[in-house]
């Protein structure tokens, strides 16, 4: 994906909540998030902590209509 054609967004984790949950909800894959994050250890993470992720353009387009 081109830095031209990426689309930044956050979320917070919710309590029950794990990477392939939020990477499903925020239309990303767990490794981009792992990446973005500079997680160390992705099975540790808690309510309230902010992730940054990023999604193409073409599937933020999608997800608006």
């Amino acid at each position: 994906m081109s830095e031209a054609s990426r689309i930044p967004g956050i979320c917070v984790v919710q309590s029950g909540d794990n990477l392939t949950k939020i990477a499903r909800s925020c239309n990303t894959t767990v490794d981009i998030l792992i990446v973005a994050n500079g997680l160390t250890d992705p099975d540790l993470i808690y309510p309230g902590q902010v992730f940054v992720y990023f999604i193409s353009d073409q599937a933020f387009q999608a997800a608006a209509m």
